[in-house]
């Protein structure tokens, strides 16, 4: 019996009228934390290019066939492993576990078989969510029931598509979302764009509160990237670092030690310009290819866009440990073997992608196929960052509301673009969403997949959402204006890029240091981000730089009225906001508490206790006895003052909670209430009834020394402070 099934670029999933199979469906059905679901199918693409004819028998052709999973297995798993009350949450899983866990050998076993019977190369690993193939056209053509034609795409680039869709045996069809790689229009495209020199005599953008966009005056480096930054009004990395506070975790000598980021990349790169930009600021983080299904089409283009990443990535986090540059071919094949490659090889906590393509013009299974590998990618404890478009609301170009594929994939986090503006020292001033006009951060709501359970919080229902129940991007955002760019050792010369592309990389690079804090002190790594970002903006927003000006509504799409607005809280034009990296480090830190002032008081409560520790975040909630604090004032990292409440007599436990943590810490130390004194009886009448003795009474002692207060000034004891 054959199935036929959905054939990339043929949009949703089809099925032979003959033969339904209840199981193909459920392979299609991406992962969701709590059991979502996707919109049932995409518009097919139209084949209006011109046909050259049918392709060369002998011409090579790759496939790529994910694996259904076990997904009601892994939902409950994922669930878990996000929440900080599950005994499973963190505890992630290697590759091989997860294949163990999810994947069902009987059912690779039967795609290999088949693959290999048709005389097609198997390229497969025995772990992850995908399988490859590759072969002549005339052996792909017998394996899957279809002609393979030839057709000229408008760029002048040639591509091969299926005239209709693959047909597999059933019982390889209940084991498979899809095949990939039988209609090849599609290219991702990179999400950077050029600055453009500022004349001499033009004054940096100056913001509403007077403060520069740039102050090239403070930027660092050797002479090129400082004359760049002056030229391009652009931020180099110590300008960067200090606006967005990687320098709180870099002072406390966390610069990326230890710490593995993985880039996708579907181009090359140059080593002599990576080596001219690591020589400028005195790096020496080891950057590596890592070549997949033969690395990146020579002359393909965007070699721009890999020296960016790492330029970024390097400059941010100047002792990480490694940086590993993943290369493949640009197409669907390539691009599936290259994030499952990542996900297998699970060197690296950290990925960020610049690549993307318009929801829409993805096909069904390479999109489902992307969601499994990220769903692997999550169980494994890795945070993801991609790139949400550089075309504002219209991602596909075409005027229509729409998202960027893989930012809108919900085991990623989008991230959208903004205008940054920095004081005089570098520190953080204002920002506004990123829209010229024509290029803007990319934004809006998804039309494949739906709001997962975590994506929650102020500004999360609003206007554009309340009618819908479909994922809402980007979940963070950066600098991407391209007149407040990045400076950058790009195709041989220093330069300035701005776009999305380089704000996934600096969120990588933040979330690398933040890794390197969480485990150095005890605590796990970030990996899935977007439950944390979404807790962080309920629980702790200072967190965030929230942003509350502009749109990001690019034209030609309908922009009526001012789509989609940057308000309080959550938007679809800048996500949760802006990092404050230092701060989100030390809400995502558990907290110790190692001194207290004094270790004893009255009952009645209103002392003011000095708490000195670790990781005490802005906003944290210390209880005495159950009895949370009513005024804590938070002085830094290490300290904190809170006034005791009032509780019953007898020792009790003092607990801490940072915001963003679903569980209070308890301490290693406790606190002592003390009972009233009994009042003593006097020695001897008054003096004469306008002039009473004063009558001492003891108060009870902060365990040091104790205080004299007269009764008639204080009606009950009070401890003695110093």
């Amino acid at each position: 019996m054959m199935v036929r099934i959905g054939s990339a670029g043929r949009g949703a999933a089809r099925l032979s009228a003959v033969v339904l199979l209840v199981a193909v469906l459920v392979g299609l059905v991406p992962l969701m934390v709590g059991a979502q679901q996707t919109v049932p199918a995409q518009t097919p693409l139209s084949r209006a290019e011109p046909k050259l004819g049918r392709a060369g028998a002998m011409q090579s052709v790759s496939v790529a066939l994910p694996l259904v999973t076990d997904t009601a297995a892994l939902d409950a798993f994922l669930a878990r492993v996000v929440d900080p009350r599950s005994p499973d949450y963190h505890h992630f899983l290697t590759p091989a576990e997860f294949t163990t866990r999810f994947v069902d050998s009987a059912g690779r076993r039967d795609v290999v078989a088949f693959l290999q019977n048709a005389g097609l190369d198997v390229h497969d690993s025995g772990t992850g969510v995908t399988i490859s193939a590759s072969g002549d056209a005339a052996k792909v053509e017998r394996a899957f029931s279809v002609q393979l034609d030839t057709y000229r795409a408008a760029n002048g680039r040639d591509f091969v598509a299926a005239d209709r869709t693959a047909a597999l045996p059933s019982h390889v069809a209940a084991r498979v979302r899809g095949v990939v790689g039988l209609d090849t229009p599609r290219i991702r495209t990179p999400h950077l764009v050029p600055a453009s020199p500022v004349s001499d005599a033009a004054a940096a953008p100056v913001a509403p509160n007077g403060s520069r966009a740039v102050s090239s005056q403070i930027a660092s480096g050797c002479s090129g990237a400082t004359i760049a930054a002056q030229s391009y009004h652009a931020f180099t990395p110590n300008q960067l670092a200090t606006a967005y506070n990687f320098d709180a975790l870099r002072s406390a000598g966390y610069g990326g030690e230890g710490q593995t980021v993985a880039l996708f990349e579907l181009a090359d790169y140059s080593d002599a310009n990576v080596t001219t930009w690591k020589n400028c600021f005195g790096l020496t983080t080891p950057v590596s290819r890592v070549l997949v299904d033969g690395g990146a089409t020579p002359g393909a283009g965007g070699q721009d866009e890999v020296e960016l990443d790492i330029d970024i990535i390097t400059g941010l986090a100047p002792k990480l440990a490694h940086l590993f540059v993943y290369e493949a071919p640009n197409s669907d094949t390539g691009v599936l073997d290259e994030y499952q490659q990542i996900a297998t090889d699970n060197t690296a906590s950290v990925v960020s992608t610049s690549w993307g393509i318009c929801e829409a013009q993805n096909s069904a299974a390479a999109t489902t196929g992307e969601g499994a590998i990220f769903a692997q990618m999550a169980a494994q404890g890795m945070t993801v960052f991609a790139a949400s478009g550089d075309n504002g609301t219209n991602d596909c170009g075409n005027g229509s509301l729409s998202v960027d594929d893989p930012a809108s994939q919900p085991y990623v986090s989008g991230v959208g673009g903004t205008r940054l503006t920095v004081s005089g020292a570098n520190a953080y001033a204002s920002e506004s969403i990123w829209n010229s006009g024509s290029s803007g951060g990319g934004g809006g709501i998804s039309a494949v997949w739906s709001r997962a359970s975590w994506q929650t919080g102020p500004g999360v229902a609003n206007s554009y959402s309340n009618t819908n129940s479909f994922r809402q991007v980007p979940d963070v955002s950066a600098n991407a204006d391209p007149g407040t760019g990045y400076v950058v050792f790009a195709l041989g010369a220093w330069t300035a890029y701005g776009g999305t592309s380089a704000g996934a990389p600096l969120w990588a690079a933040g979330t690398a240091l933040m890794n390197q804090r969480l485990t150095a002190g005890g605590d796990t790594r970030v990996g899935f981000g977007n439950p944390v970002w979404y807790r962080l903006l309920a629980n702790s927003p200072a967190a965030y730089h929230d942003v509350t000006v502009g749109n990001n509504c690019v034209l030609p799409s309908p922009c009526g009225p001012n789509t989609y607005p940057a308000t309080a809280g959550y938007d679809q034009a800048s996500g949760v906001g802006t990092p404050n990296f230092g701060a989100i480090a030390t809400v995502l830190a558990t907290p110790v508490v190692s001194g207290l002032s004094f270790s004893s008081g009255p009952t009645i409560g209103n002392s003011r206790v000095t708490i000195t520790g670790t990781n005490l975040a802005s906003g944290i909630i210390v209880t005495f006895g159950g009895q949370a604090s009513p005024t804590v004032t938070w002085i830094s990292d290490t300290q904190v003052i809170a006034v005791v409440p009032a509780h019953a007599s007898g020792v009790v436990a003092i607990t801490v909670q940072n915001p963003g943590q679903l569980t209070a810490v308890t301490a290693a130390m406790t606190y002592t209430y003390i009972a009233p004194s009994p009042r003593l009886a006097p020695t001897a009448p008054p003096a004469s009834p306008a002039s009473p003795a004063a009558v001492p009474n003891v108060a009870p002692t902060n365990g040091n020394h104790p205080a004299a207060t007269p009764l008639a000034a204080t009606p009950l004891p009070q401890p003695a402070r110093h």
